[in-house]
């Protein structure tokens, strides 16, 4: 029996449920690994060592104290931090316990991002990129922000993109609600809203008085994060020495390589391989990073241009989607989450400042993400198809593999 809304049926419906439950397994093993080994650096230190404070506003008073050196971060994630801590506990792995929880839960949005634009297929495959990510694992074991960005910001295209497609005055209500979390978490999560205007602004022109209310609306929260940026942002000059103005090699990892770990400069390789290779063979296993990385780079990037490409053929005018016609808008709005926001910072970065580090644009790679797997799973003929998704999650779990050996964060 069919869903009269959805389309889709009751065996789907189980398909998917067992799929999806199984992904988050595997998000699960993948954060869950050595996690106690993990010990507190600075980052982590930063927000953890107020959570003794007996309430919320001493806590708060804490975390924004004079010797504080991140003043300048958005307040949201530390209330949650808190409130999460008083239900499970301060010790530093029930605190970690925090973002793991936050980046399983993102998996399911995912999957229902992908699944409308390119059947489930694509939806399962681009939550196993995500279960497998080397920075999304990196950031889902971290006391900090960043898997609270990720699944806020995967809720803010969802919602956005359901607005679109559906219409409604609730799904543009949680779309709103979301961004207004995500600012309140980090301020430069401000440019995928940019990107968001920018994209209605293209995609209905004709709903003039709609656009302006968003503009209205977004306006105020953009510049609510500003103020309180302004107020807050009292930093030495050396506490931006760590930046730098990217190169062009530079924006193409910040563009497509949030992935490849040796490439990406936040994200720490173990330095060690699984413990059943020889010393020879591992010499070799860390060597072929150079091969991986460019497939990582190839892939993503490729999948940009397709989904440019299909945006603007007429297939995709022609495919009936949820009951209604056309992908092209939803495409074009991806290809510009992939990328607009790390080209902005680069532009920021040169402009005026270094202000730029691949974990500010974490977001983008759920677009990556969809399209790639969207692409993956629309190539012909059938042996192809399989042969390249073979490589991609194979070049997945590589990349994990230089990450999950061994804990990275030391004392």
């Amino acid at each position: 029996m069919k869903d009269s809304l959805t389309g889709i049926t009751r065996k789907q419906r189980w398909t998917d449920f067992l799929i999806i439950t199984g992904m988050c397994c595997i998000a699960l093993g993948a954060r869950a690994y050595r996690l106690e080994e993990e010990s507190l650096w600075f980052d982590d230190f930063n927000g953890w060592r107020c959570l003794a404070c007996n309430d919320l506003k001493s806590y708060m008073a804490c975390v924004y104290s004079p010797e504080t050196l991140n003043t300048e971060q958005m307040p949201f994630y530390y209330v949650v931090e808190y409130a999460w801590s008083r239900v499970f506990g301060i010790a530093p792995l029930a605190v970690r316990y925090l973002s793991v929880f936050l980046g399983i839960i993102t998996v399911p949005v995912i999957y229902c991002i992908a699944r409308p634009l390119f059947g489930p297929s694509a939806g399962y495959l681009a939550c196993l990129f995500y279960a497998l990510s080397p920075s999304q694992i990196f950031y889902d074991q971290a006391i900090r922000a960043y898997a609270l960005i990720i699944f806020l910001s995967s809720i803010s295209i969802y919602a956005l993109l359901q607005a679109a497609r559906r219409g409604g005055g609730h799904w543009w209500l949680v779309s709103f609600a979301a961004n207004a979390m995500l600012i309140g978490t980090h301020i430069f999560t401000v440019f995928l809203v940019l990107v968001q205007g920018c994209w209605l602004l293209l995609a209905f022109r004709k709903s003039p008085r709609a656009y302006i209310i968003w503009v209205m609306a977004h306006g105020v929260l953009i510049a609510g994060g500003l103020l309180w940026l302004m107020g807050n942002l009292d930093q030495p000059e050396s506490a931006y020495e760590l930046f730098r103005a990217p190169g062009l090699l530079d924006i193409i990892v910040f563009l497509f390589g949030h992935d490849a770990v040796r490439p990406n400069i936040e994200l720490m390789p173990s330095g060690e391989t699984w413990p059943f290779l020889s010393p020879a063979t591992a010499r070799h296993f860390v060597a072929a990073h150079v091969l991986f990385d460019a497939i990582l780079k190839v892939l993503f990037a490729a999948s940009v241009l397709f989904s440019l490409y299909w945006a603007l053929s007429e297939e995709s005018s022609s495919i009936v989607l949820d009951g209604k016609k056309g992908v092209r808008a939803p495409l074009m709005f991806l290809a510009m989450v992939a990328v607009l926001p790390a080209l902005i910072l680069a532009i920021l970065s040169h402009a005026w400042r270094p202000c730029i580090f691949p974990r500010y644009t974490l977001y983008s790679s759920l677009a990556l993400y969809v399209l790639a797997a969207g692409m993956l799973t629309r190539l012909k003929p059938a042996a192809l198809r399989r042969a390249a998704i073979t490589v991609a999650i194979a070049t997945y779990g590589y990349q994990a593999s230089l990450l999950l050996p061994a804990a990275t964060r030391t004392q």
